[in-house]
């Protein structure tokens, strides 16, 4: 952590940082790649940290049921800069899951699996960041990404019930798909937007994710 915090001061002090470069944007599914990794001009590893919550409720034969779920993730991201035009990128994360109260029992769940692997390589089509003849700045990259079905996709509670699948760390399923990341800045505005198409296939549970 505190080498993480240095390198943030560090870039801090030597180059202006916006809001969407250090966010991470995106649940499970999406990637962990927008704005600050696209900056960096070499090899570096990342890491965040991410929560949601859900909330529940149900109606069963006269019981009201509210089920809390938390998921913490720490994304990784390893960032391979190849030559001045194409980048490799490694995804992954830390799925920790925290469920209270499911069905009113008086118990709680506590699981932490690693996700599904993502591999993307991306190519630098426009960049005219360093052109100081224009207040217009550009940024896009577009690629190519797979995903490895390497996350714990049938998790269950303590009473062996499977978990829904938007807690699973990852949905057992082979993915490949595309994506485009673009940055607009003009002098002290900006903004910075990522596209991401996924195709997955169907896992052993016969579930097929965005079909």
């Amino acid at each position: 952590m505190k080498k993480i915090f240095v390198l943030t001061l560090w870039l801090s002090m030597h180059m202006p940082i916006q809001a969407c470069d250090v966010c991470g944007c995106g649940i499970r599914d999406a990637s962990f790649n927008m704005g600050f990794a696209q900056s960096i001009q070499s090899h570096i590893i990342l890491s965040g940290f991410q929560q949601y919550r859900y909330i529940t409720e149900a109606q069963q034969n006269g019981a009201h049921y509210v089920t809390t779920d938390k998921i913490t993730r720490i994304p990784l991201q390893y960032v391979h800069q190849v030559n001045p035009k194409w980048q490799v990128q490694l995804n992954t994360d830390m799925h920790i899951l925290q469920r209270n109260n499911a069905f009113n029992e008086a118990q709680k769940e506590h699981l932490v699996n690693p996700s599904d692997i993502q591999i993307a390589a991306n190519y630098r089509l426009i960049d005219n960041r360093k052109n100081i003849f224009t207040p217009h700045h550009m940024l896009l990259f577009i690629g190519a990404n797979g995903k490895l079905p390497t996350g714990d996709y049938q998790s269950r509670d303590s009473e062996k019930r499977l978990l829904p699948m938007q807690l699973q760390a990852g949905n057992g399923s082979y993915a490949i798909g595309f994506q485009t990341v673009f940055s607009y800045r003009y002098r002290t505005w900006g903004f910075n937007t990522m596209t991401q198409a996924m195709y997955n296939t169907t896992n052993e549970l016969s579930y097929q994710q965005g079909a």
